[in-house]
Order: structure tokens, then sequence, then C-alpha cells
């Protein structure tokens, strides 16, 4: 499914990863409602990956869901969080606080 949707939403498919290869990396839940009849349930999944470097001109986005991308090296993550310009997914903030916590913003 996650090889699926980063074909939908990106334009890469296994081929296009090092080692072809995705791992999954955390996964979450969500609820949220606003009054009685919108209710937001979800199931979070998110995969860790690394495009080859002759791929990235494969992307682009196809239905609106995905709207940017922005390369970051690991050198930046513990910064990405904090910027004010780049809107963070909390699935990142998440990521980044429990993969990397020597390197999370305090």
């Amino acid at each position: 499914t996650a090889i699926r949707e980063m074909n939908e939403e990106l334009g890469f498919d296994l081929n296009d990863l090092v080692n072809q290869k995705l791992t999954k990396i955390l996964e979450y839940s969500t609820y949220n409602s606003s009054g009685d009849w919108f209710h937001n349930n979800e199931w979070c999944e998110v995969y860790e990956g690394e495009i080859k470097l002759s791929s990235l001109s494969k992307l682009h986005f196809v239905d609106g869901e995905v709207v940017g991308s922005y390369l970051c090296p690991m050198s930046e993550l513990r910064k990405l969080p904090m910027q004010k310009y780049i809107p963070i997914a909390p699935a990142l903030r998440d990521f980044i606080a429990i993969s990397f916590p020597s390197i999370a913003p305090a």
C-alpha cells in the first residue's frame, strides 16, 4: 500500500528507491471533530526510503493531495520543526522526536 501511495502521490515506484526498500518508522491514530456532522478518525503510517538521485526528475504531484516537497539534509533536520515557512505535518514532527531523539528540538 505504501509503495502504491508513493507512486500515486509522487510518481516514484520501488525501482526509484535505493535498495528498493521502504522502512516503516512510525504509526499513530488521529481523531478530530468539529460539531455533530464532522468526525475524522485516521490510522497513519510513516515510511522512510531513500530516493535515487537519478529518479528525482520523476517527482510530480498528481491529484493535489501533495502540494510540495522539501529535501532536507540530516544536518538540518533539527531546525525543520522550528522554522515558520514550510508547513510540517504532525507525523514528521513525531518522526523526528521518536527516531532521532539526539537531534530533536528541545
